[in-house]
């Protein structure tokens, strides 16, 4: 019998989406803290585990529910593209925080008032097809009517990202043909994800063993911990875990949660 690592943690088996959005938290943390090239690997590792996961339980659940058209990897595609549209509204965040009249805060109201006037959800958590719409159009804006604005903060980058995430998404949307795929795939998947959750979890104690550097471990597994103790919570009071939005962490209702998530137990066995 071959041993594996979550033979010797107890870390809780939680929803891929939990897993997910903690291990793109942590990647951010890494970055800043500036930990060992290995330790980064091992979680940009975990979050494209997770990334697969999350998708494969959505085309799972549109499987299931015999729904007839097929996204291809709009899911994966999805996911980027909310966070690239979240990262232009923290910099348009950033700059209202200046005064009033500051041309960049100016700039920054403007854009906000055309693109975002009832915020950054009302683009992306509607239906793909009217996301796709969406973006297309306020790219379009962006690119022209408001191009001086977006020159003036420095945002040119960020909204050809968009623009050529947006385009790759209307191309799986238009998929028609889709392989085929079993719950099998879906479990191996989950697991491939949990194992990688404790494998970064040791990495973290291998690369930042030194007392030094115990505020760094504590730092960087913070987005984990957070998710364990959450997971934990719900099982304790016997309630299903629910999942949560992959890009911000915000919990989904209850009728969002897919019928397929694992069962979890204290133990995380």
């Amino acid at each position: 019998m071959q041993n594996t690592i979550t033979e010797f943690l107890s870390l809780r088996r939680m929803p891929s989406s939990r897993g997910a959005y903690a291990m793109q938290k942590t990647l951010e943390l890494c970055d800043q803290q500036g930990v060992p090239a290995p330790l980064r690997e091992r979680v940009e590792q975990a979050c494209q585990v997770a990334q697969t996961t999350v998708e494969l339980e959505l085309d799972w659940e549109q499987a299931r529910t015999q729904t007839s058209t097929a996204r291809g990897n709009a899911a994966q595609i999805d996911m980027k593209l909310d966070q690239a549209i979240a990262a232009i509204g923290r910099i348009l965040d950033g700059e209202l925080l200046g005064p009033d009249e500051s041309p960049h805060t100016q700039a920054a109201r403007q854009i906000q008032n055309v693109i975002f006037p009832a915020g950054i959800s009302a683009v992306i958590h509607v239906s793909y097809e009217h996301q796709h719409v969406t973006i297309d159009a306020l790219v379009a804006r962006l690119q022209n009517q408001l191009k001086e604005q977006v020159a003036l903060l420095g945002m040119e980058r960020h909204v050809e990202r968009v623009h050529a995430l947006n385009q790759r998404f209307g191309k799986e949307l238009d998929r028609d043909e889709r392989p085929a795929l079993t719950y099998d795939e879906v479990v191996t998947s989950r697991e491939a994800l949990h194992v990688a959750l404790c494998q970064v979890v040791a990495a973290a104690f291998e690369h930042l063993r030194a007392d030094a550097d115990a505020p760094t471990l504590s730092a960087v597994l913070a987005p984990l911990v957070e998710q364990q103790q959450r997971t934990h919570a719900y099982v304790s009071r016997r309630r299903a875990v629910p999942p949560v939005d992959p890009g911000t962490g915000a919990e989904l209702p209850a009728e969002h949660e897919p019928s397929t998530e694992p069962q979890l137990d204290p133990a995380g066995a």
